[in-house]
C-alpha cells in the first residue's frame, strides 16, 4: 500500500480480506478473479481500494449501501412472509364472519 494512515490501511485490508471471503458480496467475485491473475496480496490490496471507493460513495451520496448481487425485494418478502401469514390467519375468521353478516 502507499504511504498514509497505517491504521486505516490495516483496517481496510482486514475488511477487504473478510469481504473477499464472504460469498454473497460483490467483492467476492472481484477478489477471486484478481487472486487468480495477480496473487492473494495484490488482490486483497485492490479489494481494499475498491471497498474504500464504495465507502466514499456511500458517505458522499448519504445513501445506504446496496449490494448489486442481493435481491432486496425477495429478502424483504422472505423475512416478512411468516408475519404476514400469521396476521392473515388472525384476521381471516373476523373477515369471514363480517361477510356472512353483511350478506344476510
Amino acid at each position: 500500500m502507499r504511504p498514509g494512515n497505517a491504521s486505516l490501511g490495516a483496517t481496510l485490508t482486514e475488511c477487504a480480506h473478510a469481504a473477499g471471503r464472504t460469498r454473497d458480496s460483490q467483492f467476492h467475485g472481484y477478489h477471486r478473479q484478481l487472486t487468480a491473475r495477480r496473487g492473494h496480496q495484490r488482490a486483497t490490496s485492490a479489494t481494499a481500494h475498491q471497498l474504500l471507493r464504495v465507502i466514499f460513495a456511500v458517505l458522499r451520496d448519504q445513501q445506504p449501501y446496496r449490494d448489486p448481487n442481493i435481491d432486496y425485494r425477495q429478502l424483504f418478502v422472505k423475512r416478512n412472509a411468516p408475519r404476514w401469514l400469521r396476521m392473515l390467519e388472525q384476521y381471516l375468521p373476523q373477515l369471514v364472519s363480517q361477510q356472512k353478516t353483511a350478506a344476510s
